[in-house]
């Protein structure tokens, strides 16, 4: 059975130990992600979805657009 490797695209550098600051959208922190997953293998990656998050596709477009895996 083949193992898919999927992860995670935020839009800022946040977690339980840092908390949010600066845009909602850091467009380096997005850009720097996509590329580490795509460097690093990644199948796939997972952008979160909500009614108060800002808008996913965009966020999933921007970051297909600085990968050379995911854009093609």
């Amino acid at each position: 059975m083949p193992v898919e490797f999927i992860g995670y695209i935020g839009t800022q550098h946040q977690s339980e130990i840092h908390p949010a600051s600066g845009p909602v959208i850091d467009r380096d922190y997005v850009e720097a992600v996509a590329r580490a997953h795509d460097e690093g293998g990644f199948d796939r990656a997972l952008v979160a979805f909500g009614s108060t998050s800002p808008e996913s596709q965009l966020v999933v477009a921007h970051a297909a657009s600085v990968t050379k895996r995911w854009a093609s």
